[in-house]
């Protein structure tokens, strides 16, 4: 994209953590995925204004990574006659990625909450307070309770809502309930050394290479799949640079994210001088 400069990148920004995913007792079903209701805004301001930049509306790309990547999955199933994108890329993250929320009592925010003042409130009442409570000092608690290790274990992540994330994405692609836009499918060969215990000399290769073929392997082609079972154009990639400025340790290799310097052409301002390869 950055050696070509025909491409226009526009970046947006989206909600996280509780403020993206706050599953509160609080909220209506429609109201819990509120990161995922962000994606539309935005595109529809890139279709409106993007004239200015340069381009037109009619070759808009949806690109994610990751949790980026799974987001815009989940879109193609919700906004099927008008995705105002004309093409989508997966990169490492697709729909059959199980991120899904374990919480169905709302516990979580309602710890969270009560560690801020707000216990033993109905549902309603905690909701209204967290809103005017200081967002900042709501993200610390988080952050602290977490890196400590405490328990419970608080997380915030998308619930089946059957509107922004379904239940059963074989059927619906099946019944024609997608948005039908060639896609690009991929991962990075070493996925999964990124989410194991680091040592300087390695971590486990086995449990790694288990988090690489389950969460990543295995789901991009279930999701390449599902699309071409609904005659939908599928590309597939396998990312497998391996460069030392970007992955340090040998053994690192193409792990979660390591495509992405070279991408966006940024893979200078890492550890060290780069390869002609990588130009």
């Amino acid at each position: 994209m950055q050696r070509t400069q025909y491409t226009i990148v526009i970046s947006f920004n989206y909600r996280e953590n509780i403020f993206g995913f706050p599953n509160a007792a609080g909220l209506t079903a429609d109201k819990q995925n509120v990161v995922l209701l962000d994606q539309r805004p935005s595109l529809k301001w890139v279709a409106n204004n993007i004239h200015a930049f340069g381009s037109d509306n009619t070759t808009i790309g949806l690109f994610g990574h990751c949790s980026g990547s799974i987001a815009i999955a989940y879109y193609t199933y919700t906004y099927i006659h008008n995705p105002i994108a004309s093409s989508v890329i997966l990169s490492s993250g697709n729909k059959h990625m199980d991120i899904l929320s374990r919480d169905p009592g709302y516990g979580n925010f309602t710890f969270i909450a009560s560690q801020v003042g707000y216990g033993n409130l109905s549902p309603a009442e905690e909701l209204a307070c967290m809103r005017r409570f200081d967002a900042h000092a709501i993200e610390n608690v988080i952050y602290r309770h977490s890196d400590a290790g405490r328990a419970p274990a608080v997380y915030f992540s998308p619930v089946i809502d059957e509107r922004t994330v379904l239940s059963n994405y074989s059927a619906q692609a099946q019944a024609g309930q997608i948005t039908r836009l060639p896609t690009l499918i991929g991962t990075s060969r070493n996925e999964g050394v990124l989410f194991k215990p680091y040592d300087p000399t390695g971590v486990d290769a086995a449990a790694a290479d288990k988090t690489t073929r389950a969460s990543f392997y295995y789901t991009s082609l279930q999701a390449a799949r599902t699309r071409l079972r609904a005659n939908i154009p599928v590309f597939r990639y396998l990312y497998s640079g391996n460069f030392s400025n970007v992955s340090p340790r040998p053994w690192i290799g193409a792990y979660h994210g390591s495509e992405l310097p070279i991408l966006f052409g940024t893979h200078a301002l890492y550890g060290g001088q780069s390869t002609e390869l990588e130009k």
